[in-house]
């Protein structure tokens, strides 16, 4: 997406009538290269027209009825990248239903920090630059205007996908309750409320909140949570037809890899995808997927009533078996290979850390060796190496296939 083609779809009513999706991946707009930006020779500044793309996306998100029939709006912004992300502001947050009144799919990474309504600590406490201080004050959308924007959809939204957004337990209790009942898909990564530690993550409060209100999911994801097994159990148990399920960086401690697996072969036997995306510390339980417990749940579906053998087809991993020992790797291997021997078709690979913190060093401790070998042993399996730390299932903007 650029910013001609957004005016054009201003401007052009007609075509903008006939558009269905909206996909805009900031990395893409920013033509960033691996992580890296590029740059005119010998300049330092960024090839990018960041303030003619949003004026224009907030116009679209403005204008009533500028996009009638548009069905899906999938937008990711790259904090890192904008120096001024918030996209979605008061002003669209009022606006958007009816400027897309025809939507049933909304994915939004990186478009509007929220924070509770709290008095700030102390400035004396803050380690923040005196310059940024005025950033976090104010201008956080607030947990009535999140309730009245989902409110106010037209359509009944069937999938929502929100990743890198400050959201606490309040912002989800408020909306959720909304639009729960019709979600066949739900992903919240990242969405960590505060910008001073300790930070609220998505505990088992909220879990059961959406266990409550959410009983249609197909497709759940999760990323960033204080979760341990009550709360994913609430969850799954409520929705059995899950076939996709997404489960990176659970901070939780008491939450291990035989916990996540056996809650998953009680509750969602026949589950299709398993994925694990990228973590930001380096604990010995992130590689959940491709424990002894896999073996466990692929035995499960090879033995179940309905007598169609493995369901599961994917599986993706937080880089293959990064900094662990020679026991664990070998375990993790043993695992993996049974997958694939039973029906595991797709593998994905995250990257340890974000694209954009990327070094030299990222594919040592032979994970690309591992990687080259598994793809000979089973040339008919499928292995992606993501650009990004985690998939979202809601959105095209994963920079794969």
């Amino acid at each position: 997406v650029r910013a001609g083609i957004l005016t054009f779809l201003l401007e052009h009513k007609r075509t903008a009538e006939a558009l269905t999706e909206l996909h805009v991946n900031w990395l893409s707009v920013s033509r960033l290269l691996n992580g890296e930006p590029a740059y005119e020779d010998g300049n330092n500044e960024l090839l990018l027209s960041d303030d003619e793309v949003m004026s224009a996306l907030h116009s679209l998100l403005t204008t009533q009825s500028s996009l009638p029939n548009l069905d899906w709006l999938d937008v990711h912004i790259e904090h890192t990248v904008l120096q001024k992300p918030d996209l979605v502001d008061t002003d669209v947050l009022e606006k958007m239903p009816a400027a897309l009144p025809s939507i049933t799919k909304l994915t939004l990474g990186g478009c509007f920090p929220v924070m509770v309504q709290l008095p700030l600590p102390d400035p004396a406490q803050i380690r923040v630059p005196m310059e940024s201080r005025s950033r976090f004050r104010g201008r956080y959308l607030t947990t009535p205007e999140l309730e009245h924007f989902f409110r106010s959809i037209q359509s009944q939204l069937t999938s929502l996908s929100l990743y890198e957004i400050q959201l606490s337990h309040s912002h989800i209790a408020a909306f959720l309750p909304l639009i729960g009942k019709h979600l066949t898909r739900l992903e919240i990564f990242n969405c960590e409320q505060g910008i001073f530690r300790p930070r609220a993550r998505v505990s088992d409060a909220t879990a059961t909140f959406i266990a409550q209100h959410c009983s249609n999911l197909e497709s759940f994801g999760i990323a960033g949570s204080d979760i341990t097994a009550t709360g994913l159990s609430a969850i799954l148990e409520a929705n059995r037809n899950i076939s996709k399920l997404n489960l990176s960086r659970i901070e939780n401690r008491r939450m291990n890899y035989r916990e996540i697996m056996d809650v998953i072969e009680r509750w969602v036997p026949r589950v299709q995808s398993l994925r694990h995306g990228s973590i930001f510390r380096f604990d010995r339980e992130r590689d959940w997927v491709v424990s002894p417990g896999l073996i466990s749940l692929i035995n499960s579906q090879l033995r179940h009533p309905d007598g169609g053998g493995v369901s599961l087809r994917t599986l993706q991993v937080s880089r293959l078996f990064y900094r662990v020992s020679p026991r664990r790797r070998e375990l993790a291997l043993r695992s993996l290979r049974y997958a694939l021997n039973n029906g595991v078709q797709r593998v994905e690979v995250c990257p340890a850390v974000h694209p954009q913190r990327i070094d030299r060093d990222v594919f040592r401790d032979g994970h690309q060796d591992v990687l080259r070998a598994l793809e000979a042993e089973f040339p008919h399996v499928s292995f992606v190496e993501l650009p990004h730390p985690f998939y979202v299932e809601g959105s095209e903007c994963n920079g794969i296939d």
